[in-house]
């Protein structure tokens, strides 16, 4: 997975409950190992006309969710 590491306050993350610590396990259901990985699924699923993919993440901190993964819509940013 890759570890969050910054999450902007009024950001898409943010906005979903993601906090550094956080780990994405999978984008689209393709497995994200590398920030290329990551940069890839949004950039595939933008040109496939999506409007956000969909995480799966593994909670960073066992005291406040266990050792929760879920899964979160994650919103794709237009420029």
């Amino acid at each position: 997975g890759l570890m969050i590491v910054t999450v902007q306050s009024r950001g898409v993350l943010a906005k979903i409950g993601i906090e550094p610590g956080d780990v994405v396990l999978a984008l689209n259901n393709k497995a994200v190992k590398t920030p290329k990985d990551y940069e890839d699924a949004f950039a595939a699923a933008k040109a496939a006309g999506k409007k956000d993919v969909i995480a799966r993440i593994q909670c960073g901190r066992q005291e406040r969710c266990g050792d929760l993964t879920a899964l979160y819509p994650i919103e794709i940013q237009q420029e």
